[in-house]
């Protein structure tokens, strides 16, 4: 008999704008709202430190992280998938569903 482990993943959510933040909360329901479970969920605030901190009280149950590398989602996600300890890691776009 043959089982299967599930795979363990993490979420990573770039952001980067404040007037944002609704598509962000939204985008961040909907990985809560899944049938399955991530790891763990990231969120990348991309040089924006007054978003970083406010989804860090928004959202404590989601790792919130500064991008310190180069602006831009590139680097974000190279942030996110630094901090991510799932063995897959999912991107969603910060206005997504």
């Amino acid at each position: 008999m043959t089982t299967t482990t599930p795979v363990e993943f993490s979420v990573v959510v770039c952001a980067y704008a404040d007037d944002r933040w609704d598509d962000l909360a939204r985008a961040l329901k909907s990985v809560r709202d899944q049938t399955l479970a991530p790891r763990e969920t990231i969120v990348v605030s991309d040089h924006n430190e007054q978003l970083r901190a406010r989804a860090a009280d928004a959202f404590p149950w989601a790792q919130v992280i500064p991008n310190e590398g180069r602006q831009g989602l590139s680097d974000a996600r190279n942030a996110g998938v630094q901090a991510s300890t799932g063995s897959v890691v999912a991107f969603l776009d910060d206005d997504a569903v």
